[in-house]
C-alpha cells in the first residue's frame, strides 16, 4: 500500500512521499518494540525535499571555538587542532564570499574567558581578505567553560543585527574537551538554551563528555551534535551545517499521523505526532509508522515555508492507494531494531550513571541491587547485539546478489557499522565508545550526510565500504562539504607522501581510482584507502 503525491501548493516542498506497509509477516525478527505489535502494521513514511538555490535571505553565523590549552594538540600531519579549524573557517569565509550575498559571520573564542575575533560582519569579495587575517590572532589559551560560551552566544542572538529574524541565526559551537570552570552539570547546560534557535554542538575529539553533547544536541528540535573524531572530516561537518542552514525551505516542521504511530528514536517508542524542526533542500527522509488500519493511515505534514522572503503556512497530506513502489521493508526494519537498540544501551549507560551518583543506604543493598539489574541488562543487550548483528549479517548475504538501491546498500552498511560499535559499547561502556554510539544514534536518527566512523578497530562488512557519508548523503551536501574541506596546496605528510586535496582537478572522472589519504583518528592515526562508489558491490572485503 503506498501514497502517490496529492499536494498543489504553490511550492512542492515535498517530494515522491508515499506510505509503504509491510503485506508479509516480519515477526521473525524480534527487534523489541512493544506496542502490542500484533495488532499493528509495520509501515515507513518516505519523502524527500526539493532542490532550491541558496536563499537571499539575510543570515548570519555565530561560530563559538574553544580556545583551551587542548586545542594545541597536533595530528598526524603537524598541524595543531587549531591551525585546523582556523583552515576551515578560511574555506567558509571564502565560500560566503564567492556564493552568497547576505551572509553576516560572528567569530568568538571562549577559553574562561571571551576573545572576539570577528564582530558580526557581512562577508563580501572586498573584506574576505581582511576577515582572514583577523583569524591569525585566535591562539589556544587557558581552561574550558561552556556557561560562559552558551550565555555570550545566545546574548548575541538578542542584539538588533541588521534585523536579521532568530530564525536566521545559526549557532555553531566547537568545543574539544570537558567543560571544567563554570557550570559543568549536562542538564543544567543545556538548560541554557532558549528555545527557536537553530544551534550545532560540535564535539572535537575523544576527550569531549559524551552526556554533555548529548544533552545539548537533543534539547530540542533545532539543536543537533556532531561529533568529529577523525580531524580531516572538520570540512565536512561545517559544510553539511552550511549547506542546512542556507537552504532552508520549511520551519516549524511537524508529522502528524492520523490512525497510526510514527517512531521517536530520542524515546525508543512510537508516537502520534513528531517535531522536525527545519526541513533543507534536498533531504531524503525515511520514518518507521505503526497503523492497526494500514488503509486509513494518513500523514500530515505541517510547518511554515518561504516564498520571497516571505512566510507562509504549510500542509501536505499523504493518503494510502494500491499504486505499487519497490521498495525494501526489511531493510528499514532491521534499521528501526538497531535504532531501538541503540537507544536501550543509551539509556542502560544513564541509569548506570545515576545509581553511582546515588548515595548508599546505610547497608549499600540500594545500589547493589541496581548494579546486578545493570548487569543483567547489560548482558540482555549484549545478546540482543549479537542476533541483530545476524539478521543483517544474513539479510545482506541473501540480497547480495540482487542489491542495487545504492540508498539499501548503504543503509545495510550503515547498520552494520551500528552494531559493530555498540557491541564494543554493551561490553565496555568506556567513554571512546559511548561517544561513538551517540553519535552514531544520533546520525541515523536525524538521518544527517556526515556518519561518524570508528576507525579505532574497523571490521569490513561483507560487502560494502568504509565511508564517513550515510544513506541520506545528496550530492549537493557533498559538494558544499568538499569545497569546505579542500586545501588550495599540497603538503607532505610526515610519511613524505604527497597528498592532492584538489584531487578531482588532477584525476580524470568516472574511473575507479584508489587514493591514498591519512583517515585515521585523532587518538590513533592510521593509513586507510578508499575506494570509489562504482566498486560498492562489486569488492567484497
Amino acid at each position: 500500500m503506498t501514497t502517490p503525491n496529492n499536494n498543489n501548493n504553490i511550492m512542492n516542498i515535498i517530494q515522491k512521499e508515499c506510505i509503504i506497509f509491510s503485506d508479509e509477516s516480519l515477526h521473525e525478527y524480534d527487534i523489541h518494540i512493544h506496542d502490542d505489535n500484533n495488532k499493528y502494521t509495520y509501515g515507513v513514511f518516505d519523502f524527500n525535499t526539493i532542490s532550491t538555490d541558496t536563499t537571499n535571505d539575510h543570515l548570519i553565523f555565530h561560530f563559538m571555538i574553544d580556545i583551551s590549552g587542548s586545542m594545541s594538540d597536533r595530528i598526524d600531519d603537524g598541524r595543531s587542532k587549531m591551525q585546523l579549524i582556523i583552515h576551515t573557517l578560511t574555506n567558509m569565509i571564502h565560500y560566503f564570499a564567492d556564493n552568497m550575498e547576505n551572509v553576516y559571520i560572528s567569530v568568538t573564542g571562549f577559553d574562561n574567558h571571551i576573545h572576539t575575533y570577528i564582530k558580526p560582519t557581512k562577508v563580501t569579495n572586498e573584506n574576505v581578505n581582511s576577515l582572514i587575517s583577523l583569524l591569525s590572532k585566535i591562539h589556544p589559551l587557558h581552561m574550558t567553560n561552556i556557561e560562559l560560551a552558551l550565555k555570550t552566544v545566545y546574548g548575541y542572538v538578542e542584539e538588533n543585527i541588521e534585523n536579521i529574524q532568530k530564525h536566521n541565526h545559526a549557532i555553531v559551537l566547537l568545543t574539544d574537551g570537558e567543560s571544567n570552570v563554570g557550570i559543568t552539570s549536562p542538564n543544567e547546560l543545556a538548560n541554557i538554551i532558549p528555545n527557536g534557535i537553530s544551534s550545532n554542538f560540535i564535539a572535537l575529539g575523544s576527550d569531549h563528555n559524551a552526556d554533555t553533547m548529548y544533552e545539548m544536541g537533543h534539547k530540542h528540535e533545532l539543536t543537533t551534535e556532531w561529533f568529529i573524531n577523525q580531524l580531516e572530516n572538520t570540512g565536512s561537518v561545517y559544510g553539511e551545517i552550511i549547506y542546512n542552514e542556507t537552504h532552508k525551505i520549511l520551519y516549524d516542521t511537524k508529522i502528524r499521523v492520523i490512525n497510526g504511530k510514527i517512531f521517536d528514536y530520542t524515546k525508543g517508542i512510537f508516537v502520534e505526532e513528531l517535531l522536525l524542526g527545519t526541513l533543507s533542500s534536498e533531504m531524503i527522509k525515511q520514518y518507521h509508522i505503526l497503523s492497526e488500519t494500514p488503509n486509513d493511515c494518513e500523514i500530515e505534514i505541517t510547518g511554515h515555508k518561504i516564498i520571497n522572503s516571505s512566510i507562509e503556512p504549510y500542509s501536505n497530506i499523504t493518503k494510502p492507494s494500491n499504486e505499487n513502489i519497490d521498495h525494501d521493508i526489511k531493510t528499514q526494519y532491521l534499521r528501526l531494531g538497531v535504532q531501538k537498540l541503540m537507544m536501550d544501551v543509551r539509556s542502560c549507560i544513564k541509569l548506570s550513571k545515576i545509581n553511582n551518583k546515588t548515595p548508599n543506604n546505610i547497608f549499600g543493598l540500594i545500589n547493589r541491587r541496581i548494579d546486578i539489574e545493570y548487569n543483567n541488562n547489560f548482558t540482555l543487550l549484549n545478546t540482543r547485539v549479537e542476533i541483530m548483528l545476524q539478521y543483517v549479517t544474513d539479510y545482506i548475504e541473501e540480497k547480495k546478489s540482487s542489491i542495487n538501491d545504492n540508498q539499501d546498500v548503504s543503509i545495510l552498511q550503515g547498520l552494520y557499522d551500528d552494531l559493530l560499535i555498540l557491541r564494543k559499547t554493551s561490553k565496555n561502556a568506556n567513554l571512546k565508545n559511548i561517544q561513538l554510539a551517540n553519535a552514531r544514534e544520533t546520525s541515523q536518527g536525524r538521518q544527517t550526510t556526515y556518519n561518524v566512523d570508528d576507525c579505532y578497530n574497523y571490521t569490513s562488512p561483507p560487502i560494502l565500504r568504509r565511508s564517513t557519508t550515510s544513506a541520506y548523503s545528496t550530492p549537493a551536501r557533498e559538494k558544499i562539504m568538499r569545497n569546505i574541506s579542500e586545501y588550495e596546496t599540497e603538503y607532505i605528510n610526515p610519511n613524505n607522501i604527497i597528498l592532492l586535496h584538489n584531487e578531482e582537478k588532477h584525476e580524470p572522472q568516472n574511473k575507479t581510482k584508489l587514493t591514498r589519504s591519512i583517515t585515521g583518528c585523532i587518538d590513533n592515526p592510521i593509513n586507510s584507502y578508499d575506494y570509489d562508489t562504482e566498486q560498492l558491490i562489486q569488492n567484497k572485503y
